[in-house]
């Protein structure tokens, strides 16, 4: 069997993240009477994907996520009676509240469980993901759990697929897939690093990056079939 590792991404690989940030994001405006309406929603979207963005290139830490996204966006709406690092942590309860798993993730897992060792490759915040994990009773079938905010590293960094790998009992790095929704801090990442890979690729989405992943997928019944041939 080519490998014997399959490490998963979290968010939009194996549960619908944009589902439970949408409603999470729906139950903080109301909770603090910010009008909910398209553009105060891609303001903040705008907003928090530059953060990551920073975070994923090292410039900033998950602290600072916590801190500025949203005391960016009152600042940008000139609200100045709300603390937004308050308004963090109410988003982040909301975040747990609204699961979602993605289809096949059960089937798909039980099924590799048998024959791989699993783990989760995260960048999130460490409040969060282990909880949403639970949330969403997929604790079970990983052996390894991987959250960027608990190892102050972040996906593409080298270092933090370095991390993974001196803590996974496998020396050939090929033996290793790494499975994700991201082409630049999954797949690249991965890549780079020496891991095979496999976009989770449901919508099609071009790839206009430079790399490219061992194989891609629309959905985890064919990463159940390949693994299998393999």
């Amino acid at each position: 069997m080519e490998y014997s590792h399959l490490l998963f991404d979290f968010d939009n690989t194996l549960v619908d993240f944009t589902h439970s940030a949408y409603k999470g994001l729906q139950d903080t405006f109301s909770k603090y009477n910010i009008e909910w309406n398209d553009d105060n929603y891609q303001l903040y979207k705008t907003i928090n994907h530059s953060l990551w963005t920073e975070f994923e290139q090292g410039l900033i830490n998950t602290e600072d996520i916590r801190k500025k996204r949203f005391t960016l966006f009152l600042e940008s709406l000139n609200i100045q009676d709300i603390d937004g690092y308050e308004m963090n942590a109410f988003y982040l309860e909301q975040i747990v509240a609204h699961p979602k798993i993605l289809a096949q993730t059960v089937e798909a897992l039980q099924t590799l469980q048998k024959n791989f060792t699993l783990g989760i490759v995260t960048n999130g915040l460490k409040e969060v993901q282990r909880r949403r994990l639970t949330k969403h009773q997929l604790d079970d079938y990983f052996e390894h759990v991987f959250v960027s905010d608990e190892i102050n590293l972040a996906k593409p960094d080298p270092r933090y697929f370095q991390h993974v790998y001196d803590r996974i009992d496998e020396s050939d790095k090929s033996r290793v897939l790494v499975i994700g929704d991201n082409i630049q801090s999954d797949i690249g990442g991965a890549q780079s690093f020496g891991f095979k890979t496999c976009w989770y690729n449901p919508s099609q989405k071009e790839n206009t990056s430079e790399f490219s992943p061992t194989y891609t997928i629309r959905d985890l019944n064919a990463l159940v079939n390949h693994v299998s041939l393999v």
